[in-house]
């Protein structure tokens, strides 16, 4: 169970990740999107979860996040007050495309069932 601390910390990181990013960077991260950020315990390092809006550009989005990733440290900790400025390591969030999977079985299993509301309205 995460400590109400880290929790606020967590979201404190995001906001000034996402601002720094879109603040700093706005061609590149126009389509970055910062969805969670995981700090550990002792702030040492944070998993920064992040997706965007076209699923082909992620590769080019993941290096783009990793050349400008020391820049981001730096620019956060003059914006955060932390005793330390956690190391960032990006990560993929994958909650996306699990929804993705699942509205699409949903719209499959609507195409198959012939959408039964449409002729309940006829009547």
């Amino acid at each position: 169970m995460e400590s109400f601390r880290i929790i606020r910390v967590n979201e404190l990181l995001k906001r000034a990740i996402s601002d720094y990013l879109h603040q700093h960077f706005t061609a590149e991260s126009v389509s970055i999107t910062i969805t969670q950020v995981k700090a550990t315990d002792d702030l040492k390092t944070a998993d920064v979860y992040f997706s965007v809006y076209n699923p082909e550009e992620r590769n080019a989005a993941f290096q783009f996040l990793k050349k400008v990733r020391n820049v981001i440290q730096y620019g956060i900790s003059k914006e955060v007050r932390l005793k330390f400025t956690p190391q960032l390591f990006f990560v993929w969030d994958t909650a996306l495309d699990k929804a993705h999977r699942t509205f699409a079985l949903l719209n499959e299993i609507d195409a198959e069932l012939g959408e039964p509301e449409a002729e309940s309205e006829e009547d």
